[in-house]
């Protein structure tokens, strides 16, 4: 296993190159974890990338090595040894910085800064000598400045403060330095410089550019790393290699010595190198030398090179038209379904020869942390491995499995001696899950970009069924307070303001077809009485069973609605005379069948009255008053014929 911050930045990219060949020399799998760094000052949340640390145990690899270096620039040596101690019993192997009772494989940079600075002073006959350094704990920057600092003292150079610029190994920061310095001292007074890293020379560098000072002319510029770009920028910039591939490859021979029972010297030391090049003047502009050392060897520029360089920037042109492409389908909607039916032939279409998304059900609200604990259950959402024919599409069910036991279940990824990366999917302070993928030949700026892009789809994904899953309890319960707005609670008839709405609309549609119909209004007899003599609740039990008569004895398609009290209308399109007496006789003869099988005191009847509506005649409010008028009538009949 190896824990590093990132694998896109050229010192990781070499650190991992020499890991590799180690691993495959030694026929060995590497599981790369990617975490972030310590107390990172551009993002807070930062530490979600660390949830990955879980799996870093006996259960998944046998021994770790850790890219010590760029973790503890915000950290104390003794918080990182404690931080550490976490992986116990696994074997741990320090790179790039020496840590006690941890084997630990280091540059030493000694020589090559010593040399550096007298190069500066005796072949180019530099006067000031400034250093691009850093304000933060960082062992790396302390010895580093030690070397500088005791070199410019030895040749009577100021070695203070006074020549520092600070950036904080980043290039903006010291860039936004490098414009205060000026605006203090009216000038840029140095003419030469050394940088602790080559990111801050090259902020420098386009300083220079953009403010009529030349390299080397005015200013012999100088770096450490020897990242890549150093070769190609105009000029080439003279920089320290620190051997970073060959710490990787050590560090994998000493893994294995360490687990074959051998003994292993607590430090391992490799001497760093002064790759000399145009901008400390050394080599001319348009020379076909690219590179002398200290040893005084000298490397060629070749057309292979020239052309290389000249192809990788056309593959990663294609590249990041692919990644657009990928991210741009899923920008209007990302969605959970979407996701699942896509993501493996994306990721295909990105050379990764495998991938797996373990989401955790539900998505987990974190705080900082430094150690996180993976639930027992998670959900290998979408996944492949081209290597063993596995592939999330030809599985039904869903596949749920304890990651406390592995990273991923055994029958779902190859034993290979590829690489194979696992990061956090993480949006903000929400954990989602991780991702477990072998990446292919695309420059590991690309799969950065794609692996961010994982986490804001799956993120968004989350948040759009989260919505929809609100929206459809708000269409639910909008629905429901429709209803019982214009549902009457005892009769579950429409009350007033309902049968009122829907009632004209049928109405109103009823004579866009030039359909008649007909509005009945009905008022029980004797409710109040009823009320008065055996209560209210006997009163309720009447209209309830008056409401599902007029149910039953007119027709589903007509709409019945209690207005109120003992009143009830309904309206019945396409309704006739002769249909509406059938009706009438039936609810008198279920009013009677009611009153003989119900065991009631009070008699149940109904008054009902009529009108009939057609183009000429479709005002609900004034059928209602005909209807009403029509009731009244045969109430009193009624009453007349009672006495």
């Amino acid at each position: 296993g190896l824990l590093i911050h990132d694998e896109e930045s050229e010192y990781s990219m070499e650190l991992i190159i020499g890991i590799e060949q180690g691993c495959k020399e030694a026929d060995a799998q590497l599981f790369i974890f990617t975490v972030g760094e310590f107390n990172c000052s551009w993002s807070k949340n930062e530490y979600q990338r660390r949830a990955v640390t879980f799996f870093i145990n006996q259960n998944n690899i046998d021994v770790l090595l850790c890219a010590s270096a760029i973790q503890m620039n915000n950290i104390s040596t003794e918080d990182f040894i404690s931080y550490l101690n976490y992986f116990k019993p696994l074997p741990v192997i320090s790179i790039g910085v020496e840590i006690p009772d941890i084997p630990s494989v280091v540059v030493d940079c000694t020589k090559a800064l010593k040399n550096l600075v007298n190069h500066l002073i005796d072949k180019h006959h530099c006067k000031k000598i400034g250093v691009l350094g850093v304000s933060i704990s960082s062992k790396d920057a302390e010895d580093r400045n030690r070397v500088i600092f005791s070199t410019l003292k030895e040749r009577g150079y100021a070695h203070d403060d006074s020549v520092v610029i600070y950036g904080q190994f980043t290039y903006s920061c010291v860039l936004n330095n490098i414009k205060k310095y000026v605006e203090e001292h009216k000038t840029f007074d140095f003419d030469g410089i050394v940088s602790l890293n080559d990111d801050m020379a090259f902020a420098l560098f386009d300083y220079c550019n953009d403010n009529g000072i030349k390299i080397p002319e005015d200013l012999c510029l100088c770096g450490f790393d020897d990242i890549p770009r150093c070769s190609f920028t105009q000029p080439s910039l003279t920089s320290v290699n620190q051997q970073i591939a060959e710490q990787g490859r050590r560090s994998v021979e000493i893994a294995l010595d360490l687990l074959t029972g051998k003994k292993v010297p607590p430090k391992t030391y490799i001497e760093a190198k002064v790759k000399y090049r145009q901008s400390c003047g050394c080599i001319e502009a348009g020379s076909n030398i690219h590179t002398i050392t200290d040893t005084g060897e000298t490397a060629y520029y070749s057309d292979f090179q020239k052309m290389s360089a000249v192809l990788d920037w056309h593959r990663k042109r294609i590249q990041l038209s692919n990644i657009t492409d990928f991210q741009t389908s899923h920008l209007e909607y990302a969605s959970y379904r979407i996701l699942k039916e896509t993501l493996n032939d994306d990721c295909r279409s990105f050379n990764c020869s495998a991938m797996s998304v373990c989401l955790y059900e539900p998505p987990i609200e974190t705080e900082s942390f430094v150690h996180f604990a993976v639930p027992e259950n998670v959900n290998l959402f979408v996944g492949y491995d081209d290597k063993i024919g596995f592939d999330t599409k030809n599985i039904s069910e869903p596949v749920y499995f304890n990651p406390h036991k592995y990273i991923l279940p055994p029958e779902y990824m190859a034993d290979t001696t590829e690489s194979t990366t696992v990061f956090a999917l993480y949006q903000r302070n929400v954990q989602y899950g991780y991702v477990v993928w072998r990446t292919g030949d695309f420059d590991p700026c690309m799969y950065r970009i794609i692996s961010k892009t994982f986490s804001c789809f799956f993120g968004s994904a989350f948040i759009n069924r989260r919505e929809e899953i609100q929206r459809q309890q708000l269409e639910e319960n909008n629905m429901l307070l429709a209803k019982f707005s214009r549902t009457d609670e005892l009769t579950q008839l429409l009350n007033r303001r309902g049968f009122m709405n829907i009632a004209q609309q049928s109405v109103n549609i009823a004579m866009g077809i030039r359909q008649s119909g007909m509005v009945v209004y009905g008022d029980m007899d004797g409710l109040k009485k009823i009320n008065d003599t055996y209560g209210h609740e006997a009163g309720d039990r009447a209209i309830k069973a008056e409401a599902e008569i007029l149910t039953k004895a007119f027709r589903c398609t007509d709409i019945i609605g209690r207005l109120g009290g003992d009143e009830f209308a309904v309206v019945a399109l396409g309704l006739t005379e002769k249909a509406y007496k059938k009706i009438k006789d039936n609810i008198k003869k279920l009013c009677e069948e009611w009153n003989k099988t119900a065991d009631e005191e009070f008699v149940l009847s109904i008054s009902l009255g009529a009108a009939f509506f057609d183009e000429n005649n479709f005002d609900l409010n004034e059928l209602l008053k005909k209807a009403d008028a029509a009731q009244y009538k045969e109430k009193n009949l009624k009453k007349a014929t009672r006495k």
